[in-house]
């Protein structure tokens, strides 16, 4: 692999097919409020998940209170919602 690989994925990358995909690069928000934060990314991606949590603990440590994961639900073929709830 050439280093051109090495240096656009420092953080660790997914292969899916021929693209390779950066840490948290298919996390979007969905919605959010006071109560809690919903991100949809592409659950094809095993870091994406986690990625989500961390954006979510930010969120919520902005208003003074953790994030905990309430519900991830499958959105599409390869889409998920991560419901987060900060407490």
């Amino acid at each position: 692999m050439g280093g051109w690989l090495a240096a656009g994925c420092l953080g660790g990358c997914a292969l899916h097919g021929i693209a390779f995909v950066a840490p948290g690069e298919t996390v979007k928000p969905w919605s959010f409020s006071s109560a809690g934060i919903t991100y949809q990314y592409m659950h094809v991606y095993d870091g994406e998940l986690p990625y989500a949590a961390g954006l979510a603990d930010g969120y919520c440590g902005g208003l003074g209170r953790r994030a905990v994961l309430a519900r991830v639900g499958k959105q599409a073929a390869d889409r998920s919602l991560a419901i987060f709830k900060c407490q």
